[in-house]
């Protein structure tokens, strides 16, 4: 909010809305508002994030790419299904007839950077499944943890842990 912040030592500080910090040195500190009053420190500008193209955000969120295609998460029930209601079953591909092309929630299927991310949005999950969505058909969603929305899955559901690591 509008806090004011000293910081030194190994400190690290996340500057948002109208917050003031004055940082020694070695500090980082990740400046998410433009609004923010920095001085000292060494300032991570984190502040074009919601312009950020479908490359730039899998950039931006440490997401593997491959020959297009990005590798994101879904956090599911026991059943291999959301709140929604869509079956993500290990091995299948879906897909959704409401797309809508905006970086607005709703219209599409979402999913998160890592599984964690994927759990933010549905805390009852039992499971996670890795997904493949084409980056040239991914909308990134402005606003709380980070979430992107596809058309569809292109690369096979797999079940994953809460690393993303395979369950086999």
């Amino acid at each position: 909010g509008s806090a004011s912040v000293r910081a030194c030592g190994s400190a690290s500080v996340t500057a948002c809305d109208s917050a003031s910090v004055r940082a020694s040195k070695l500090v980082a500190v990740h400046k998410h508002s433009a609004r923010a009053k920095i001085s000292g420190g060494v300032v991570l500008d984190h502040t074009g994030v919601e312009k950020f193209s479908a490359d730039e955000w899998c950039e931006y969120h440490g997401v593997k790419v491959s020959r297009g295609v990005a590798t994101l998460y879904k956090a599911v029930n026991d059943e291999w299904t959301t709140s929604r209601g869509v079956d993500y079953s290990p091995g299948s591909k879906p897909a959704c007839n409401d797309f809508s092309d905006t970086d607005a929630c709703g219209g599409g299927l979402h999913f998160g950077p890592t599984p964690a991310h994927a759990l933010s949005y549905f805390p009852e999950a039992t499971k996670f499944v890795a997904v493949g969505v084409r980056v040239s058909e991914l909308r990134p969603i402005n606003g709380g943890p980070a979430k992107a929305k596809a058309p569809r899955v292109v690369s096979a559901c797999v079940e994953v842990d809460i690393h993303g690591k395979e369950v086999t």
